[in-house]
């Protein structure tokens, strides 16, 4: 079944203001993609350059892939070989990044009529924008952006995913250099936006939380009097986020968002919410994600959602690889291991002795922390010395950088601690150590790969069933 037509070459030209090579450029274009593994037939393919290829190097594999085009480079364009060349049509402009960036400003000039949100934070933000999008799907046709599609390539390509019969678009922003979320916010223009929090995620690349909240509160910088911001209501950073903004500002949290009662937490299975006289079971543990559910109810309302969509959207979201993951069993997990930093690490350590565990030891293994910049060895340090207060029964630290929590875990008179630079020592001694009825927290950044030694447990927990 061919998908919908999205646009027409000759409207991507027009677009970005690039110079058309090709027989025609009357052809539909029925999505975008920067890679011919998963680009399908009708695409408009962007050459990017990256930091070990180049898209003009999968010219050829993308035409015989099906592409209806492709956007390029003009100076690297000249240099290709005839055959490539004449292989399809081509939109040649100076700036294939800039131009896909300005495609999808185009695009949503188009999509009016879609109420646009934005939601960013040091910590949180992917959460948020899940309970959000599953509310509003419960209350009106809603798109959201896939995955952490957040940066300034991912976010112009999921634009291109809102279509007419969507009344609601979410979308996530993310960076890692300066001036990454006033562009994003360009290039969306969001009618809401929120920033779940001001925390120390990506500070080697701002060196300050303080630059980082400028940053961030670059989500509001394309805001005009009818716009509505959001914070959270203990905002430390709220007067540099919102310093020159225009618009009309609020805050979410227990305490703040409307109908929120009171709220039961419940360890490790979640928490109640009061909403309204009614009840709301929320699966994701942990007082921070209460935070991030008060959030995205709070931006609900703005939208006009009835209680029930809150209800049920809150209620229909489960936890997602590595955020706030329990899995229980044999020996239990807590895996929370797809970003890391200080606040979070201290957010899990906080749920788990809410839990109240008694069925068996508590034991850590605490990986690396990456995008510290010159804080790396002073926020290692701060991190061992969480790990020394949480008074679990053990600690098996991870990578290089983990060597400075090590040592300072060891100066705050932790107890039992292992390290290892790499991850086949440690799971090894971790195998050894763990015992039926142990919970081990994963903790660490994603490069990591805490996952391979979440499956090296569950694998010797069968293991040990089955003897």
């Amino acid at each position: 079944m061919m998908a919908d037509s999205l646009f027409t070459l000759e409207n991507a030209v027009d677009a970005v203001s690039g110079r058309f090579v090709g027989a025609s450029c009357g052809a539909s274009v029925t999505g975008v993609s920067i890679d011919t593994r998963t680009l399908a037939g009708g695409d408009l393919f962007v050459a990017l350059p990256g930091e070990k290829t180049d898209g003009h190097a999968y010219l050829k594999a993308a035409f015989e892939a099906g592409a209806a085009g492709a956007l390029a480079d003009v100076d690297k364009w000249e240099l290709l070989p005839l055959e490539i060349r004449e292989a399809g049509p081509f939109i040649l402009v100076k700036d294939p990044l800039a131009a896909l960036q300005e495609l999808a400003r185009w695009y949503l000039d188009r999509y009016s009529s879609v109420l646009k949100i934005a939601v960013t934070g040091s910590n949180g933000k992917t959460t948020t924008k899940e309970l959000l999008a599953s509310i509003l799907r419960n209350h009106r046709p809603t798109y959201a952006s896939s995955g952490n599609y957040n940066s300034e390539i991912g976010l112009p390509l999921s634009v291109f995913g809102l279509r007419h019969e969507h009344l609601f678009g979410v979308f996530e922003f993310g960076t890692n250099r300066q001036g990454e979320i006033p562009l994003l916010a360009s290039i969306l223009k969001p009618n809401i936006a929120l920033v779940t929090n001001i925390g120390t995620a990506h500070i080697g690349m701002f060196g300050s939380r303080e630059a980082i909240a400028d940053e961030k509160g670059g989500i509001f910088s394309s805001f005009d009097s009818l716009s509505r911001g959001l914070i959270r209501e203990d905002e430390p950073f709220a007067s540099r986020l919102l310093a020159g903004k225009r618009g009309t500002f609020g805050s979410f949290g227990p305490g703040s968002t409307p109908g929120v009662e009171k709220v039961e937490y419940r360890g490790l299975e979640g928490s109640i919410i009061h909403f309204k006289g009614q009840q709301i079971k929320l699966r994701l543990p942990g007082e921070h994600n209460v935070m991030n559910a008060c959030a995205a109810i709070s931006v609900a309302q703005l939208c006009g959602a009835e209680d029930n969509s809150i209800i049920r959207g809150i209620e229909e979201v489960s936890p997602s690889f590595g955020r706030s993951e329990f899995i229980s069993g044999d020996i239990s997990l807590y895996q929370d291991c797809y970003n890391s930093n200080p606040e979070s690490l201290r957010a899990g350590l906080d749920t788990i002795k809410s839990s109240g565990w008694t069925r068996g030891r508590r034991v850590g293994v605490f990986g690396s922390m990456k995008e510290l910049g010159s804080l790396e060895k002073e926020l290692h340090e701060e991190a061992g010395r969480v790990c020394a207060a949480s008074g679990f029964d053990a600690w098996f630290f991870l990578g290089p950088e983990a060597r400075y929590a090590y040592s300072a875990y060891k100066a705050a008179g932790g107890n039992s601690a292992f390290w290892s630079a790499e991850d086949v020592k440690l799971k090894a001694d971790l195998l050894e150590y763990v015992r039926p009825g142990d919970l081990v927290y994963l903790k660490g950044s994603r490069a990591l790969g805490l996952e391979r030694i979440a499956e090296a447990l569950q694998e010797g927990s069968v293991r040990r069933q089955v003897c």
